[in-house]
């Protein structure tokens, strides 16, 4: 419990810091914890600006996409969706090119800082996540439990191999696309949405599959003759998603504009 006090009080901490300033002096008006009763917790969502609103969905669908990829990861399917082509691969790997759309959405609205935050908020939670799950292992299960300690063991005994892998993989990954996305907007003056969107993510998702696969390959929660066919089924399945997903990122680019005009 005092280790994940720690960790609850860095994760303020982190909020805190990335909170605008009108939530900084709520915050500090309240006295952290003791709110009066008209300051519920629908009204400190309503006094947010759209702008918190958005950033803070988007941080929260990234978290949320980062941790459950890791959860499932252990299945294990073939996605026949091209004629020409079927892709073996983690489902986990299904929806996890949306976190680098996520975090170049934010890149585009609210900067390299805010994002760079996001990614640290989402490995926080991973932590958190890994060290309940390991809690949870090490108590034995009633003899009537459904679930026994095995078959629990046996789908989450390994979340810690994945997610230090997923720590490596995703924070190195997710810097490289954040940085490189900034340089093509810088050099293209804001132009050419499709092109630092596509460039950054392939860069980084090839980075990203590489280290996560080859180090749960390494350390058994793969097996090592399965890694590059992994690595490579991984990635041209990400990077078809990836390149599929332009018009959504567009719409969502729109979408996004237009509230911050009518806010």
């Amino acid at each position: 419990m005092y280790i994940i006090s720690i960790i609850l009080n860095y994760i303020f901490y982190l909020a805190f810091e990335n909170t605008p300033q009108y939530y900084k002096t709520y915050i500090k008006k309240s006295h952290y914890y003791a709110c009066p009763k008209e300051h519920t917790i629908s009204k400190r969502i309503k006094n947010l600006n759209m702008d918190d609103k958005i950033y803070t969905t988007i941080c929260v669908l990234f978290a949320v996409l980062i941790v459950m990829g890791n959860m499932i990861y252990q299945k294990f399917v073939v996605l026949p969706i091209l004629p020409f082509h079927t892709f073996e691969l983690s489902v986990g790997a299904i929806t996890y090119p949306l976190t680098f759309l996520l975090t170049d959405l934010i890149a585009e609205f609210y900067g390299k800082n805010k994002a760079n935050f996001c990614v640290k908020l989402a490995l926080t939670m991973n932590i958190m996540v890994a060290i309940l799950i390991a809690i949870m292992d090490s108590l034995t299960a009633t003899e009537w439990s459904k679930i026994d300690d095995i078959i629990f063991h046996k789908v989450f005994g390994l979340y810690s191999v994945a997610f230090v892998g997923s720590i490596i993989a995703c924070y190195t990954a997710q810097l490289i696309d954040i940085n490189i996305y900034l340089w093509i907007r810088k050099i293209t003056k804001g132009k050419y949405l499709w092109l630092r969107n596509n460039s950054s993510t392939a860069i980084s998702l090839l980075v990203d599959t590489t280290i996560v696969i080859s180090f749960m390959s390494l350390f058994g929660a793969l097996p090592i003759n399965k890694m590059s066919t992994l690595i490579i089924n991984s990635y041209l399945y990400k990077l078809f998603f990836t390149i599929c997903s332009t018009p959504l990122f567009y719409a969502i680019v729109s979408l996004i504009k237009h509230i911050k005009k009518l806010s």
